[in-house]
């Protein structure tokens, strides 16, 4: 469940400048990205020159010259066979999280057992730390006797423990978890279905 987090403290700006990407990805025959060049060079003629880019096996990035150009070419390139070359393609636009391999899954928790004097935002966000990343506090709930909210982070929500154990200054404490709200949740979980009884000769 541990993993490193990176704060994104890229801005919008970057994110627009990617809205005229395509992602083209072979899903037929081989092709080189001077060779996408070319089919789409002709496609827009003098006005625009295309470069190729590989971003993974089988997968190049594009810039067209607009977004619009992007859109038009998705809806018509679910699967695109090329001119130059024997392969066929597919078109999709470009996401700010292309090449991800999963998504960072979010909840919030109800936590306990923090003792009231010792509560301050800091001092929450840390213990809110021992099962993922404190990513929000709900300030209301900082002096409610009860519990204390707290957005967690997480690969899996439903693996957060229901008890951690935490040093909190020179003593050891229980904190206790509950989910509140799932806010991202993770893919269904597939189950299988094992038989029971009947004859096994």
């Amino acid at each position: 469940m541990g993993f490193f987090f990176i704060p994104d403290s890229s801005t919008s700006k970057q994110s627009k400048e990617r809205f005229s990407n395509v992602v083209i990805s072979v899903i037929e025959g081989n092709v080189m990205a001077r060779e996408l060049e070319m089919e789409f060079n002709i496609v827009f003629g003098d006005s625009w020159r295309c470069t190729a880019r590989p971003i993974g096996p089988n997968q190049y990035i594009m810039r067209f010259p607009n977004p619009h150009e992007v859109e038009r070419a998705v809806y018509y390139g679910a699967s695109m066979r090329l001119k130059c070359t024997d392969a066929t393609v597919r078109l999709s636009t470009w996401t700010a999280s292309m090449g991800a391999k999963e998504v960072l899954q979010k909840a919030w928790m109800r936590v306990s057992n923090i003792p009231l004097y010792k509560r301050t935002g800091a001092i929450v966000l840390f213990v809110g730390s021992l099962v993922g990343v404190s990513l929000d506090l709900d300030a209301s709930t900082l002096h409610k006797p009860e519990y204390v909210r707290v957005l967690i982070g997480c690969r899996d929500v439903e693996l957060i423990p229901a008890k951690v154990e935490g040093c909190l200054g020179d003593n050891f404490y229980d904190f206790f978890f509950e989910i509140d709200k799932v806010v991202v949740a993770g893919p269904p979980r597939q189950t299988s279905k094992v038989p029971v009884g009947g004859n096994t000769a």
